[in-house]
């Protein structure tokens, strides 16, 4: 097992330089993650640009599935080489991103969940989104997470799984007192 530094990544991401013209660009950075749990692991992230994006088109592929794919065979290599096979050995993570196609693709999943939240708000019904990856979802649901008058969740299986956006009753969010909770003195009182 090597020791994981940004110059001995760049070296083993070399190959890449194959498959895009000479214009293109490789940038890796490496920073620490924290899970949910409290366990640090390393996060390596692979940026490549190019003169035009979309030479960089044939390495994104249709809605990223060439990007997710190259993604996990660095991940699987990258670990294979900088990480032991123990069990408990914590396994760095890739990020990749072509032609800065996750940084758009993120902002437009977020606009997307921010307007079809509004929209669950005023009809005050669930909002079912497309059919959209673990990623996707997983922006949805971290962009979401912070406002008390909706909650997400997913539905569905496979490529069929998807976020649904449902309004917060305002009893819920103790905005209201439920009408069989007044005292009927209280609704004396208003009828006079």
């Amino acid at each position: 097992m090597q020791e994981l530094n940004v110059d001995a990544i760049m070296e083993d991401l070399s190959w890449i330089k194959e498959f895009v013209e000479p214009a293109t660009e490789i940038e890796v950075s490496l920073e620490k993650g924290k899970s949910p749990t409290g366990i640090e692991y390393p996060v390596v992230t692979v940026r490549i640009t190019g003169t035009t994006d979309e030479n960089l088109g044939h390495m994104i592929g249709v809605q990223g599935q060439h990007l997710f794919s190259l993604q996990h065979i660095l991940n699987l290599l990258l670990n294979k080489k900088y990480t032991s096979d123990e069990d408990d050995a914590v396994r760095l993570r890739v990020n990749l991103d072509i032609g800065d196609y996750r940084y758009a693709k993120s902002s437009a999943v977020e606009r997307v969940a921010l307007s079809r939240a509004d929209d669950a708000r005023i009809l005050g019904d669930e909002i079912e989104l497309e059919p959209m990856s673990s990623y996707d979802r997983m922006i949805v649901h971290s962009v979401l997470s912070k406002f008390d008058d909706i909650r997400t969740e997913s539905r569905g299986e496979g490529p069929q799984r998807r976020v649904v956006i449902i309004p917060t009753a305002e009893e819920d969010l103790g905005t209201v007192v439920p009408e069989h909770e007044v005292e009927t003195d209280e609704l004396e009182d208003e009828a006079e």
